[in-house]
């Protein structure tokens, strides 16, 4: 059976199938998860890397100018470019060699590529000692079972490696690198490892077919995760690690992002075509602004200013304004331009 990653299982599916007052708690946002000190553009620039799954390149995006900058050939199926977390480096999965690939930020350029310690690899979170990569692994077809492992970055050996249900592909974790919240797409679930004993504790039976993307809140305590099949949101208590609210949006909600001060979630919504945000104290979402079709995964810079969000079933990303949420400039980078990371947001 042949195998798909990514938004292309979900496409297989679909084809079988015919600012309000905040708590100090909320303060820190997803940068300062990375132990953020001074400025991290000092470190790697105004620069968003893109994966793009299918012409297996990767872009270099100047989000001051708006330009590709260059594209530089990967493995094979790139996906999911994270930063360390001193910035200096970005990894990415190749996902059919069983593969990482190493960019050195200073240079843009890809230095090294490495075992992946199993086969197809595609999620990435480094642990905040910054001595270890948690990685997921997704099975030979879309409906076998996946993975997820942790890695020792010095030696490249593999310190655990568990299965997960089907299509693991997507995770998050909390800020004190405890515990891993995976998305099971085919499997309907969201595992919870304990990522020091590697072993999982918990298995969240979703109530809305195919959660995909996971992003953990910044003071630890909810995990939220979008089924992108449908037009929710699932908010986990990760105290309890069961589901405390739905969150209703327009459909197929799929790349996720917290802003700079921590209080709200930009979420695109891939078959909606709507760039939406969602604050986590108030419980509001908004009506959000039309951005055209099939966004997908979405980073925004350190300051909140711009974003970037990729077209995964085109040949496009597009920059847009974190103000205003509206598009900048539209960017052809390759073909399946499927996951980005952006210098102070891993």
């Amino acid at each position: 059976m042949k195998r798909f990653t990514g938004l292309a299982a979900i496409a297989a599916l679909l084809a079988l199938a015919t600012t309000t007052a905040v708590s100090a708690e909320s303060t820190e946002g997803v940068m300062s998860r990375s132990e953020i000190k001074g400025d991290p553009v000092a470190i790697c620039g105004h620069l968003a890397y893109v994966t793009n799954s299918y012409s297996k390149t990767l872009s270099v995006i100047d989000l001051e100018t708006h330009s590709l900058v260059e594209n530089h050939k990967t493995g094979n199926a790139p996906v999911n470019p994270t930063f360390s977390h001193d910035w200096k480096k970005l990894y990415f999965s190749n996902v059919d060699d069983g593969t990482l690939s190493i960019v050195d930020s200073k240079t843009s350029r890809i230095v090294d590529t490495i075992p992946a310690g199993g086969a197809h690899p595609s999620g990435l979170r480094f642990l905040p000692d910054g001595k270890h990569l948690i990685i997921s692994y997704i099975g030979d077809t879309h409906t076998e079972p996946g993975a997820l492992g942790k890695m020792e970055l010095t030696s490249g050996k593999m310190i655990w490696k568990i299965p997960v249900e089907a299509q693991s592909e997507r995770f998050d974790i909390t800020p004190d690198g405890s515990r891993a919240y995976v998305a099971n797409l085919i499997g309907k679930t969201i595992s919870v490892v304990d990522l020091d004993a590697g072993k999982i504790i918990a298995t969240i039976a979703s109530p809305e077919p195919y959660p995909f993307n996971v992003l953990v809140s910044p003071n630890g305590k909810r995990a939220f995760v979008g089924n992108t099949m449908g037009s929710t949101i699932l908010e986990i208590d990760t105290a309890s690690n069961e589901v405390t609210k739905t969150i209703k949006t327009a459909p197929g909600p799929n790349g996720m992002s917290f802003t700079p001060d921590g209080y709200n979630i930009l979420i695109t919504t891939v078959y909606g075509g709507m760039l939406q945000s969602y604050n986590i104290t108030a419980g509001v979402l908004n009506e959000g602004s039309f951005v055209g079709l099939l966004p997908g995964f979405i980073r925004l810079a350190p300051d909140g200013l711009k974003g970037i969000f990729v077209r995964p079933y085109g040949r496009q990303v597009s920059v847009f304004d974190g103000t205003t949420m509206q598009i900048i400039e539209n960017i052809e980078t390759g073909i399946g331009p499927t996951t980005v990371a952006i210098c102070g947001n891993p």
